[in-house]
Order: structure tokens, then sequence, then C-alpha cells
């Protein structure tokens, strides 16, 4: 990690601790705030380093923001007062989930309506015998990220949506700031070549 990733992280440590401990705000709710902020969010970092520093991975330890550590790393640009001394965290918040007994694999259930789910780690699902059996009544499709991934995707959706006799339903998945885009046509629509949206 470079110094300006290390300073990134490092404020958002001081970000979380402040909104937790000083103002006493839920943890859940800084989670939500800064994922839909922030430009590098990961869904998993983003809630695990807000759940280390509220002090819900390790019994008794959390993280409480220094100000003397903030005003040496900001060049005396900001020196708080008042401050969270303790950190309270509920007794309760704390669980031990248990442990999940591994699942058993089964393979697909060749009678039972079937909807697939097409992203760029899945683009040759109709050379899986398993599947072209498949009844497929519906096909969801990831949006890629860029022309590139619309275009593979594209191909992959029509040369599986060849074999579905049944579909009804087709819908693409956007991303997060965008609504689904549906369509009930039977078929397929194509998609722009250009990498437009529908």
């Amino acid at each position: 990690m470079d110094q300006t990733g290390y300073l990134h992280n490092w404020a958002r440590m001081q970000f979380a601790s402040i909104w937790i401990f000083t103002f006493g705000l839920p943890w859940e709710l800084g989670a939500a705030f800064t994922f839909d902020r922030l430009i590098d969010a990961d869904p998993a970092s983003n809630t695990l380093s807000w759940r280390w520093v509220a002090g819900l991975h390790t019994a008794g330890k959390a993280y409480l923001a220094d100000p003397e550590r903030i005003k040496a790393m900001t060049d005396g640009r900001y020196a708080p007062v008042g401050l969270a001394q303790t950190a309270r965290i509920p007794a309760d918040s704390i669980r031990t989930s248990q442990r999940t007994p591994v699942r058993e694999v089964r393979g697909p259930d060749a009678s039972a309506a079937t909807l697939l789910l097409i992203t760029m780690e899945d683009l040759s699902v109709e050379l899986i015998d398993e599947m072209r059996s498949l009844p497929v009544r519906a096909i969801a499709m990831l949006q890629g990220g860029n022309a590139w991934d619309e275009a593979a995707l594209a191909d992959a959706l029509a040369r599986f949506g060849r074999s579905c006799q049944q579909l009804r339903l087709f819908f693409v998945c956007p991303r997060r700031e965008h609504a689904p885009i549906y369509s009930s046509t039977g078929s397929p629509p194509a998609l722009p070549s250009d990498g437009t949206r529908l």
C-alpha cells in the first residue's frame, strides 16, 4: 500500500471512530454512509472495517481516534477536542455465529423452472450439458463495466438464448445507481453494439 492509500485508510478509521464513539451513532449507518460516497468502496472491506473499529470482532478491543495522532498526521491543521476517551461496546453486540454445515452439492433440477444468471465469470454456460437441459424461463445478466464486457455478455446471451425454448423474461441487473431493465418479449433483446445502455 502506498503512502496515499495508508493515509486514506487511516483517515477512514478516525472518521469511523469519531462517528461511533464520540457522536454515538450506529456503526451500520456510518458504513452505509461511506459505502454510498467512496469511489473505491468494497462492501466486505467497508463493513468489516467499521465493525473492527466498533470493537465487534475482538472482545474488549475497539479503535479510538487519538487527537494527538490526528494533529501530527495533519501537520496541525486539525486538533480535535472532546473525542471519546472510552469505547462503549454493548455487551450483547458481540455474537459468535454458529458454524454453518457444509451444503450438500446437488446437480440442477431439470424439472424445475430456472432463472439463469450470466456474469463476466460465466460466459460459456451453453457448453455444460446439465445447463442446456434446464427449462430456463428467465435470464438475468449483470451489466458489464465497459463496452468490451457488454460485447462479451451479449455474445454469451445470444449463444445460450438460442437454446431457451421456454424463455419468458430477460433482465439486466445494472450497476447500483440504475434501476433494472426488463423485457418480457420471450426472447432476449439485442444489446447495443456501441456499449450504451438499453
